[in-house]
């Protein structure tokens, strides 16, 4: 076998981490959990240009691709990239983590500031929206139709929070491997977040430091300048953060929600293509927790 069978495309911010360490890479006697060819995915202009993208397999495992960012970035979904997977392996199972909406968009924007950004949540509010990012609905239209229904497996995050067991078992069975005894730390599911009063000061450190959107990786492609304003970043966020915990700690920071305004956006946007993925896939429980 010369290509993965099993691509894992995301969404970030949706245990995706917490999915590679936990089943993926524990259960590698019945996976070979690959390298990320993300970039070259993303480059290739024609299905030549992916033909030696992977290496030889040997094993009888499953080969399985994991990268969340095949699905799309901080501002975008990538539908272009479902041709391109299927130029790897047409036959390709392909496994999509969603979560509601409410709660990813919140997580997406620190990571965003985290990164170097500099928009504030409702100007990228806004961006979202008119990308129409997360329509969960086209995202599985658009690989249904390129890999037929029978290879497309939606799994929510919401089950990773409230059943794990069952979160673990549905993975398990896309994989087609057993699922096997071992104790996973549910404790390390959560990603990172911060009251609203921590992603703007970080949001407001970017700006009088300069620092655009980070490569991602915080690779060598960094400058050294670059590098330098990352650890004076850093360093001043902890000496704020200080200065910040008292007013955490008498509850006079609050977290980071939408306004009336974007509320009712993101309903009007979501609702009926959250309601059309809900109906394909027969899934009742998870819906309340989304627009």
């Amino acid at each position: 076998m010369n290509k993965p069978s099993h691509f894992h495309i995301g969404y970030g911010r949706s245990g995706s981490t917490w999915i590679q360490r936990e089943i993926f890479k524990k259960n590698n006697k019945n996976i070979n959990f690959i390298r990320s060819r993300e970039w070259l995915i993303k480059r290739a202009k024609k299905s030549s240009d992916l033909k030696n993208a992977y290496p030889n397999f040997k094993s009888n495992s499953v080969v399985l691709e994991s990268e969340e960012g095949l699905i799309g970035d901080e501002f975008k979904d990538h539908y272009e990239l479902a041709k391109k997977i299927y130029w790897i392996n047409p036959k390709a199972k392909i496994l999509i983590c969603i979560r509601s909406q409410y709660s990813i968009i919140k997580s997406f924007y620190y990571l965003y500031i985290k990164k170097g950004g500099i928009d504030s949540f409702e100007e990228y509010l806004e961006t979202i929206i008119n990308n129409k990012k997360f329509n969960y609905w086209k995202i599985y239209k658009t690989y249904v139709k390129k890999f037929g229904k029978k290879n497309i497996k939606i799994v929510f995050f919401e089950d990773l929070i409230n059943e794990p067991n069952c979160f673990v078992t549905q993975i398990n069975s896309w994989l087609g491997v057993k699922t096997i005894d071992f104790k996973f730390d549910i404790s390390r599911n959560k990603n990172q977040s911060y009251d609203y009063i921590y992603i703007e000061v970080l949001r407001i450190l970017n700006i009088f430091l300069g620092i655009s959107k980070l490569p991602r990786g915080n690779n060598d492609k960094v400058s050294n300048e670059l590098r330098k304003k990352i650890k004076l970043r850093k360093l001043l966020f902890s000496f704020l953060s200080i200065i910040i915990k008292p007013i955490k700690f008498f509850k006079l920071s609050k977290k980071l929600e939408f306004n009336n305004k974007f509320l009712k956006k993101i309903k009007k946007f979501y609702h009926a293509n959250n309601n059309l993925i809900f109906q394909e896939l027969c899934e009742k429980k998870n819906r309340k927790y989304y627009p």
